[in-house]
């Protein structure tokens, strides 16, 4: 019986921690980065979603989004595909593909050539938005917020 009782204080315990972590209100921090001059702090995964599947095209003052994407055979852009837009990676290439020459013309679209230089667009173009699997990583010295997920 002594054996049980540290047993369930423990379990007991580990849910308390589990149901006030899980209910908590605040934003979750996500790998994907900003140019500091967006005026949006967090946004929805259906929204993330929208902004890299190109559906939108205007933050909400009407500015132009700019999207920022790592090198298509890099494992960043297999991870933002399948981890963050539930997609898999190669129907994700069509999607980009469809759309690249008008939005890289139109620059609301920038392959950058490896997964730094996401960072150093992002904080380089206005309105401009990217993903960066190593967020908390980045120097602060760049112009960039790093986005919360509601």
């Amino acid at each position: 019986m002594k054996v049980v009782q540290p047993i369930c204080r423990c379990l007991v315990a580990f849910s308390l921690l589990v149901s006030t972590t899980v209910k908590s209100a605040e934003p979750a921090l996500s790998n994907f980065i900003v140019n500091k001059t967006v005026n949006v702090e967090a946004l929805t995964q259906e929204e993330l979603s929208q902004i890299f599947r190109f559906q939108v095209r205007m933050w909400p003052n009407t500015s132009k989004i700019v999207v920022v994407l790592p090198p298509i055979e890099s494992f960043s852009f297999r991870n933002l595909a399948t981890n963050e837009l539930g997609i898999n990676s190669a129907a994700y290439y069509e999607i980009v593909n469809q759309v690249a020459k008008e939005y890289v013309k139109n620059g609301s679209l920038i392959f950058a050539p490896s997964d730094a230089f996401v960072v150093v667009k992002v904080s380089q173009t206005p309105g401009s938005i990217g993903y960066y699997p190593d967020a908390f990583t980045i120097n602060p010295g760049f112009a960039i917020r790093i986005l919360h997920i509601h």
